[in-house]
């Protein structure tokens, strides 16, 4: 029987997720131009055009990954490589973005590979519940999701696996058939698929208008983990 609360993801996994992209470099100017699922097989940063930097940063965030490196020692290595290539200050680099290339990239990379185990033992885990953790400035819709509990292959993970944003520190927690009646008869979480509502997001590089789910980031509304598994001929 496989864990029912799969906290902990195989790091070899996360590894498998976030070398798939960096196989595949994208210099752009902007976030804008790789959209969603496109970042389950490219690996950019945004303003990384015109400067030589991708394959420093990718290669940090890999350490970091394999080895557990927490954000401060991977700032200071990579930081006086990037400001002798030019690519500080200004809205180039800074330890505010640097912060926000390693929490993203780590966050989708463990995310993605918690779903390839999700997939992998859904037979004796088929619910998820949504997770919300502590923050400082929580969002008010990831809030309110907090113990949804839907079957693995609901279209409503589709589009709300987390991160489901900047910053976002939700989770999933697989549970049992018997987890799910247990915590429904006890009111502890509701089985029902809240109500999506969408809202309109043009993409100024693109000029394309984009269904963005309420509550979720513009470029996050998709499963990392299935975007993944499919790159690999999978769920």
């Amino acid at each position: 029987m496989a864990d029912a609360q799969l906290t902990d993801v195989d790091p070899n996994e996360a590894i498998a997720a976030l070398d798939k992209r960096l196989s595949n470099p994208v210099p752009t100017g902007s976030w804008l131009e790789v959209w969603q699922q496109q970042h389950s097989s490219q690996f950019t940063v945004a303003q990384s055009a015109g400067y030589d930097i991708l394959g420093d940063i990718g290669s940090a965030l890999d350490d970091a990954l394999k080895n557990g490196t927490l954000f401060d020692d991977f700032a200071k290595e990579l930081t006086p490589i990037l400001q002798e290539k030019g690519w500080w200050g200004g809205d180039l680099g800074s330890l505010r973005r640097l912060a926000i290339i390693f929490d993203t990239n780590m966050r989708m990379s463990y995310s993605a590979g918690r779903w390839a185990r999700i997939d992998a033992n859904k037979a004796d885990l088929p619910y998820l519940m949504y997770d919300h953790t502590t923050s400082l400035h929580p969002r008010a819709e990831h809030l309110l999701w907090d113990g949804i509990t839907l079957p693995v292959d609901h279209p409503w993970w589709l589009t709300h696996y987390p991160p489901n944003g900047w910053g976002c520190k939700c989770g999933v927690i697989a549970l049992t058939q018997s987890q799910v009646d247990r915590m429904s008869a006890a009111g502890e979480i509701s089985t029902e698929a809240p109500e999506t509502l969408w809202r309109t997001f043009v993409n100024a590089v693109t000029g394309q208008t984009e269904r963005v789910p309420a509550g979720i980031d513009p470029g996050f509304g998709y499963n990392v983990g299935k975007a993944f598994l499919a790159g690999l001929g999978g769920g």
